[in-house]
């Protein structure tokens, strides 16, 4: 990793003509101030780089917005682009960086968005939701871009941003039958099932943190429509030499989970939330 550093300390100490254009040759100290400079540096690129990304992400229209096009299940329309086919799961799953998991290209978000705006909630069954239990499912993409996505652009290309908090990997989230041994949660009246939502992430590469949801699939008063009402969050770390600590319900886990997830579209093992006014998310089994 050290030369690594160093290299790039030669490489950008000679593109700006900073007077150790050798820079093996000098002594340690002031090679390792150099690479520190022009590590600084590398990374505040790639940061900028990623705010631009995200920036674009951002300008993707909602599913709101598409829907005011009156977009039907069968075709949908974008401006000065006529008729296109809706994108089906299979496609949209490949859309996904492997690198970064996160959908950053302009037209594929704008697929997700399309495939998003087609929803009929009023069309899934309380067979179908029972169809997804103890299947895990991971998650693909949400409508709404911010640091985190800027984060996981960044993290492949290590740069200070891996000190902080990182995604360790994508979320977890999986339905449970009221009846399987398993099940976790409160069984209130009109429970359908219980659903867990997992998520860990990097404290400062060494410093590994849980944080879960427990809550149930519950329908929603007016027709046929379902959401998840979260009930209990926990979030846990892992000090050096294994050491956790564990929150039951800390405050911002629990501000962030008091807004029920509705249930808007199930395809093709690929579900859609929406997670009221802040936008949509997508998880999926395969």
């Amino acid at each position: 990793m050290k030369s690594t550093i160093q290299l790039f300390a030669v490489l950008i100490c000679t593109t700006i003509n900073f007077p150790i254009c050798t820079a093996f040759s000098a002594p340690d100290k002031f090679v390792t101030v150099a690479a520190g400079a022009s590590y600084a540096l590398y990374s505040f690129a790639i940061d900028k780089y990623a705010a631009r990304v995200v920036k674009r992400m951002q300008d993707v229209p909602t599913p709101e917005k598409l829907r005011l096009l009156k977009l039907d299940d069968e075709k949908t329309r974008t401006a000065g682009q006529g008729n296109a086919a809706l994108p089906l799961p299979s496609q949209l799953r490949e859309t996904v960086s492997k690198r970064t998991n996160v959908v950053a290209k302009y037209e594929d978000r704008m697929g997700w968005n399309q495939w998003i705006a087609a929803a009929s909630p009023s069309k899934i069954k309380a067979m179908d939701l029972l169809a997804l239990c103890g299947i895990s499912h991971r998650f693909k993409y949400r409508t709404y871009a911010n640091f985190e996505e800027a984060g996981a652009i960044c993290k492949p290309f290590y740069t200070w941003k891996r000190f902080g908090f990182m995604i360790r990997r994508p979320g977890e989230l999986k339905f449970v039958s009221l009846t399987d041994d398993a099940a976790s949660g409160d069984n209130k009246e009109g429970t359908l099932a219980f659903v867990t939502n997992k998520e860990e992430f990097l404290l400062g590469l060494f410093f590994p943190v849980r944080i879960e949801w427990w809550g149930g699939v519950m329908q929603r008063d007016q027709g046929n429509k379902y959401c998840i009402e979260w009930t209990k969050t926990e979030a846990e770390i892992t000090l050096p030499g294994g050491k956790k600590i564990v929150k039951e319900n800390p405050k911002m886990c629990t501000e962030l989970s008091s807004i029920p997830w509705d249930i808007e579209k199930v395809e093709d093992g690929m579900i859609c939330f929406r997670r009221g006014d802040i936008g949509h998310l997508a998880y999926d089994s395969k």
